[in-house]
């Protein structure tokens, strides 16, 4: 394939408590540090958005891409930064050159 290969960012979460199970891509970005920043607002908050933990009996892991949190209730919310590889064609690249073109020209 005749194209240009290149690495996005992805924010994963995970979390479950009483009532839901979920999962999803959190944020995607082209730069590390954009989503490192909303990795570190979701541990700033302690992952509020989506689970809520007892904080007084509330355990937590962090690394430099990595966040976790869980109670012994059985809350608990997961958060990972992965590296994805995208090979985009031609013809593709110029697709989203075209859209980037017309969002500007709004």
């Amino acid at each position: 394939m005749d194209g240009k290969k290149i690495v996005v960012y992805v924010l994963h979460g995970f979390w479950e408590n009483e009532f839901t199970n979920g999962c999803a891509v959190v944020d995607v970005s082209i730069d590390l540090e954009v989503v490192t920043k909303k990795l570190d607002e979701i541990v700033e908050s302690k992952a509020r958005e989506y689970v809520k933990v007892q904080e007084d009996k509330a355990e937590e892991e962090r690394g430099f891409r990595y966040f976790e949190i869980w109670d012994e209730n059985g809350q608990s919310a997961k958060f990972y930064i992965v590296e994805q590889y995208l090979e985009l064609s031609q013809s593709m690249m110029e697709a989203i050159a075209e859209s980037l073109a017309k969002g500007a020209g709004k």
